[in-house]
């Protein structure tokens, strides 16, 4: 899978989305900052972050955000000649949408 950053790190850095987490009850994951990224790394948390996710997170502005981020990915591919992004370098946020 290929990141967004790695076609437009400008945006990716200015855009990003992350939560802290302070201490609380056990087993839930460890006070931290927490950055999503694409990723298809799982962790004993990965419930845990899903459901912060799509409670927290993913507001109707982050979906169009992520929806225009997909876009400049493709088009990023199409310019560096890849053609039409296939669905395995396709940004992890975007592929299900």
């Amino acid at each position: 899978m290929l990141p967004f950053h790695s076609l437009r790190p400008e945006v990716a850095q200015r855009e990003v989305r992350c939560v802290h987490i302070g201490p609380g009850p056990d087993p839930g994951p460890p006070a931290d900052e927490y950055v999503y990224v694409e990723s298809n790394e799982q962790s004993e948390f990965a419930a845990d972050f899903l459901d912060l996710f799509q409670q927290v997170v993913l507001d109707e502005p982050y979906r169009l955000r992520l929806r225009r981020h997909y876009r400049l990915f493709r088009e990023g591919l199409q310019r560096r000649g890849g053609g039409p992004a296939s669905p395995t370098d396709r940004p992890a946020a975007e592929a299900g949408a």
